[in-house]
């Protein structure tokens, strides 16, 4: 039987009691923590362009669009708000308030188009809107990060050494020895 019994919130170390003997554990912090901003700011970056291309697809006919294609007037809103919410996702711009919006829009797609078909999005060919409405949620809750205009916006001034809003955060890729 192994019993955890402490812990450290930089890199988590802790003793392992099995039987009379202790083991001394250290379990690494992800390595790529550090990039976490980049990673964040490519996946908001990826999932706006996708987002916006399929606006561009209802309401321009590309990149593809079978022949004969004319949507109706609720998907012409749909591609409204595609393209217009993968835009502004894209560059970072209000990015909280069109991941929001385009989050509730591919829930409504689902609901509307995939869910009659079958409750398992494998199955209904929904598993594109429930990722959507998934990223675009996460994204909502998490801002817009670097490389976006709000972030341009939200700079703090080069005169002051922090701002009152900021939330301290723990060091990342600390090592166990120490």
């Amino acid at each position: 039987m192994a019993t955890f019994i402490a812990s450290d919130h930089a890199a988590v170390t802790g003793t392992i009691r099995v039987g009379n003997s202790r083991l001394k554990v250290c379990f690494m912090r992800n390595m790529f923590a550090p990039l976490e901003p980049f990673a964040f700011a490519l996946f908001r970056i990826v999932f706006g362009f996708l987002f916006l291309q399929f606006g561009t697809q209802k309401l321009f006919g590309w990149p593809n669009t079978p022949v004969g294609y004319t949507p109706s007037p609720l998907m012409k809103v749909a591609a409204c708000i595609e393209l217009t919410c993968g835009f502004l996702i894209m560059i970072g711009f209000v990015t909280e308030l069109a991941a929001f919006l385009a989050s509730g829009e591919m829930a409504v797609a689902y609901f509307l188009a995939h869910f009659p078909i079958g409750f398992w999005p494998l199955l209904s060919r929904g598993v594109p809107a429930v990722l959507f409405c998934f990223a675009f949620l996460f994204i909502a809750a998490h801002g817009a990060g670097i490389w976006s205009v709000d972030g341009l916006w939200r700079k703090r001034p080069a005169n002051k050494s922090k701002v009152a809003t900021e939330v301290p955060r723990l060091s990342r890729g600390r090592s166990c020895s120490g």
